[in-house]
Order: structure tokens, then C-alpha cells, then sequence
């Protein structure tokens, strides 16, 4: 399997005496989390437990619904991944028990796991895998993703294996399949249609059992799971608490046992509170999201690179990481992070330089007589985000903008993105391990016509960021794919198709009964990578008590 090494740290225990819980450093002396040991080495079977999700969700269907972090979280309890990643930053089997690529990497064949059965009985095996990537490659929503897949043809006398045929080689093509697009769904809800996005059926570690939007949603044990002894809780209750200060109390107050977050305003808070044992904490590592704000390149005003250039050079980040108690040192000027094998430094992101930004927006306004730019920010109604927005609505019109800010649920505006109805979104996003994990975010073919859904957000439409991505995934010289990701990163700060704020970390808080609550090893006992973005599985977490 063809991976890439993310520089896994070792770490060194630095207990305190006076709290609970112990705090784990990287070899750079970063604390990554605060955990308390447990007190037997055999995990406890049983137990509920009551996370505290940052938002909904508009549906758990794998080929059909818009599902960020606190989605997929609900959906890896559900749906198991075909694949997913090491802590060693490489690809390794999961649901599936082997892949094998042809000599040119334009067939994969994949074999799942003998005696697996979906939570509907229905054996998972080749005719599934078929069914479900071949409509993963026809929907709308995932259609650009799986793009290449020409074909699926069954292996006959092996009905456990299916072969992928791609138009193309695609040398990491495992990878795309460990997120959503690999969350194999039963062929029954394939066949509900739109009504499955509510009655999801996996072979997940956990059975659906009911949903009521923006309230909860509870997942009870599968006793016939795959993967023997597990899962150990029997049961989760799910609930959207979208305002974060009210997050974090339900968690002191004892009505979750979990919670995750992105916004670091809170941070100090939960570090406080972990440090005086009251909490266990884990922050996320490697390659994570980074906040940013989304542009519109395809309408106006920033259709032109002037303005994508001047809103880069008017926004103070300084004041953004005082603002959002977010290190300094999380700064992002690309969408890899520095520690990164292909993060390229001589980039050339722009800088903050508000007298080049306001000369840009004078320039702007020569050429349309004397009009000032104009164009709506939406945010989230998280009072954090609208503190952000409010921020940079300040930053900006100092440059000479004239902006409208307005606030949007989070399933819809994620709907906007995917639509292109908007100008200029908080954003965050680009979080994949491997840059080809990006390729369908950024190729012009995934640019839909207006009103239609499609994942190229941004609506960018460039030859030179085209042929780097058809490079880095096509190419089998590590060399030259290394190389077309930095070509790729200077194009893009040559274009500006958003606005880098931050490379987010993602922070996973629990009571300090819970134990591992992260990604702890593959199904062979390979450590697993703890959260890919802030998405982690709870197969094997368990309660002490």
C-alpha cells in the first residue's frame, strides 16, 4: 500500500501530582492530551454514553448528505471505512481485507473481510462494494470524488473481491476511501433512495435506532459485529449542542460525557479544567483543517484576483489569534501544515499589508467607476464565528470594503458552498494527509453549473492548479508528485482562491471515566492515526467504573 510517513512523534509521560489526570507531550515538548490511565489493562464491556456534537446533520447517507466532522462521527458508530489511516500517516485495509493495484495503478482490487453482514443480515461482499462505488461515481453530490471509476466488475469464484477500473492511474486511490466516500452502505439503502438518509444501515460497529433532528440520535451495540468483542459501550446518545459555551457546560455539569470543537476560544477553558484533572483533553495533530474564508471565484467582486489578493493583505492575524485564543504559531499559509513532507516554505502567501491591499481596492475602483466593492460574509449563528465575522468585517472595510456580514445554520451553509450561492464564507476544510485527498475540491471539472451541487467550492478554474493535481495523482515517481504539490501551493498564492486564517486543532473533552476515545489500532493491531480533522470512531472506547 502506497503511503506517506506524517512523522508519527513519540511521546513522554509528565504526570502531576496534583491532578487526575496526566498530560502527554510530543517530542517538541506540545501537549497532546490529558488522560487519566486506567485501572485495568481488559477493558469493561457496557455502559451509555451522551456526546455533545458541535452541530446536525442533514442525513447519514454516505452518497447523498453533506456531512462534516460531527457527521462523520455519528456515521463511523453506523458504517465501517473500507480503509483508513495509520499513525504512520499510510493507508491500511479496514472494512476491506486487502488491496492490490495493477502495475500502472488503473485497477484496485479490493476483498472485504469474510462473514460480514450489514445490520439488515445481508452479506457485505464484492456485489456491494460494486453497487455502492458505482453509485458513489453517479451522485451528484460524490460524483466528482469518484470520477475516475470507469467501472466495478465482480471476480468470479470470489465473492468477496470487486475490481475498481479507473480511466486513469491513481496511485493513492485507497485513500479517498476512507472517509465518506468508503463508508459502505447496505445495498437496502441504496435501494430506499432518499428515505435511507434516515434509516442508515452498515455494518457498523453500532445499529441505528432513532432520530430527531437537532435534538438526538441514539446507536445501540451490534452483537454481531465483525470484529470480535467489540464494540464494548452499549449504547450512545448523540446530541447537537451547537452553542459552544453551552457544549462545554453540559460537560462540567455532567449532562455529556463527550464533546468536540473546533473554535479555540474555549481552549483555556478546557485546558484549566483538564490541568486541574476535572476533564480528560485531547487536541488533534498532523494534518488538520485549515480555517479560512471561502471565496466565490466565479462572480463578482472576486472573480477578480485584485480583490482575492487585497482581502489576504487586509486581514491582521495577530488580532484573529488574540480574538480566538488560537496559537500564533498555527498560522496557516497553505493548506499544508509546515511539519507537513509536502508542505513547500518558499509558497509566497501574501502577507498582511494594509496600504498594498487598499491599493489594489483603489485599483479596483478605477476600472469601475469609482464603485466600491461590495459582497455579503456569512457565518455560522455560533456567536463565536459571528465574533470572527465582526472581526474581519472591521479588518477589511479599513481597506475599503463595504461588507454585509450575515449568519447561516451550518447545514445550510454548507448547502451554499456546495451551490455556489454565496461571495465569501467562514470556511474550514483541506485536512487530508495525502494533497491528492483534495483533488476533487480543487479540479475545474468539479465546478458545477449555477444552482447545481458540486464540490469545487471555491468555483476554481485554473490550467496550472489542474495539471499539479493530474500530476501528483497520476505520477508514480514520489519525486515528481512531491514536486507538483509545491508547484501547486505557489500557484495558488500567485491566485488566491480563499483567504488562510489558521490551521485548526480539533479538541476532543470527556469525563474521566472514558477510555479510548480515539482511534487506538486497525483491525490487524496496527496503531491507528488518533483523529483524522477531528473525526475519530468509538469502537473501541469503553467506561470505567
Amino acid at each position: 500500500m502506497i503511503g506517506l510517513a506524517a512523522g508519527a512523534c513519540s511521546s513522554t509521560q509528565d504526570a502531576s501530582t496534583d491532578t487526575t489526570a496526566s498530560a502527554t507531550k510530543s517530542q517538541s515538548g506540545e501537549i497532546t492530551e490529558y488522560t487519566v490511565p486506567a485501572g485495568s489493562d481488559v477493558p469493561q464491556t457496557g455502559g451509555s454514553l451522551v456526546y455533545g456534537l458541535e452541530a446536525e446533520t442533514d442525513g447519514y447517507s454516505p452518497i447523498a448528505n453533506r456531512m462534516a466532522p460531527a457527521g462523520q462521527i455519528v456515521a463511523n458508530t453506523l458504517f465501517d471505512p473500507l480503509a483508513a489511516w495509520g499513525a504512520d500517516g499510510k493507508v491500511y485495509p479496514y472494512l476491506a481485507e486487502s488491496f492490490e493495484s495493477s502495475e500502472l495503478f488503473t485497477e484496485w482490487k479490493i476483498t472485504l473481510r469474510p462473514d460480514v453482514r450489514f445490520h439488515d443480515g445481508t452479506p457485505a461482499d464484492g456485489a456491494a462494494v460494486q453497487k455502492f462505488l458505482l453509485a458513489l461515481r453517479d451522485a451528484p453530490l460524490t460524483g466528482a470524488a469518484a470520477a475516475p471509476i470507469e467501472d466495478v466488475t465482480l471476480v468470479e469464484g470470489e465473492p468477496l473481491a470487486a475490481v475498481v477500473h479507473l480511466d486513469q492511474p491513481w496511485v493513492v486511490f485507497p485513500a479517498v476511501l476512507t472517509n465518506q466516500g468508503g463508508m459502505l452502505m447496505a445495498p437496502s439503502q441504496l435501494d430506499a433512495g432518499p428515505a435511507g438518509s434516515r434509516q442508515p444501515v452498515g455494518t457498523g460497529p453500532f445499529r441505528f435506532v432513532d432520530w430527531v433532528p437537532d435534538a438526538k440520535l441514539n446507536v445501540v451495540r451490534n452483537d454481531d459485529y465483525w470484529q470480535d468483542g467489540l464494540p464494548y459501550l452499549d449504547e450512545i446518545e448523540f446530541q447537537p449542542i451547537t452553542d459552544l459555551q453551552s457544549r462545554v457546560n453540559a460537560l462540567e455539569t455532567g449532562s455529556i460525557d463527550v464533546l468536540h470543537m473546533a473554535q479555540q476560544q474555549l481552549r483555556p477553558k478546557l485546558t484549566q479544567l483538564a490541568e486541574e484533572g476535572k476533564i480528560q483533553l485531547w487536541f488533534g495533530t498532523g494534518e488538520e483543517d485549515e480555517a479560512l474564508i471561502l471565496l466565490n471565484n466565479s462572480t463578482e467582486p472576486f472573480n477578480d484576483v485584485r480583490l482575492r489578493k487585497a482581502l489576504a493583505q487586509a486581514t491582521e492575524h495577530n488580532e484573529y489569534f488574540e480574538a480566538t485564543s488560537t496559537p500564533p504559531s498555527r498560522k496557516a499559509d497553505s493548506f499544508l501544515s509546515s511539519d507537513s513532507p509536502w508542505y513547500a516554505a518558499d509558497n509566497g502567501w501574501p502577507t498582511y499589508d494594509l496600504d498594498a491591499a487598499k491599493q489594489l481596492v483603489d485599483e479596483w475602483k478605477a476600472d469601475h467607476g469609482g464603485e466600491t466593492p461590495t459582497f455579503v460574509f456569512r457565518t455560522t449563528p455560533a456567536p463565536e464565528q459571528q465574533s470572527v465575522g465582526q472581526l474581519l468585517e472591521r479588518q477589511w472595510e479599513a481597506a475599503g470594503f463595504d461588507v454585509t456580514l450575515e449568519t447561516m445554520e451550518q447545514t445550510q451553509h454548507i448547502a451554499t458552498g456546495l451551490s455556489g450561492n454565496y461571495q465569501a464564507n467562514l470556511w474550514r476544510q483541506f485536512s487530508s494527509p495525502d494533497p491528492d485527498g483534495e483533488f476533487h475540491w480543487w479540479i475545474s471539472t468539479a465546478i458545477a453549473g449555477e444552482g447545481s451541487t458540486g464540490l469545487n467550492f471555491a468555483r476554481l478554474d485554473d490550467r496550472q492548479v489542474d495539471e499539479a493535481l493530474r500530476t501528483g495523482r497520476t505520477n508514480l515517481d514520489p519525486v515528481e508528485r512531491k514536486k507538483a504539490y509545491a508547484d501547486l501551493q505557489r500557484r495558488m498564492s500567485e491566485i488566491v482562491p480563499w483567504v488562510y486564517l489558521s490551521h485548526l486543532q480539533w479538541m476532543l473533552a470527556a469525563d474521566l471515566d472514558v477510555r479510548d476515545l480515539t482511534n487506538t489500532t486497525l483491525p490487524d493491531g496496527t496503531p491507528a492515526m488518533p483523529m483524522v480533522a477531528g473525526v475519530h470512531r468509538m469502537t473501541q472506547t469503553w467506561l470505567e467504573s
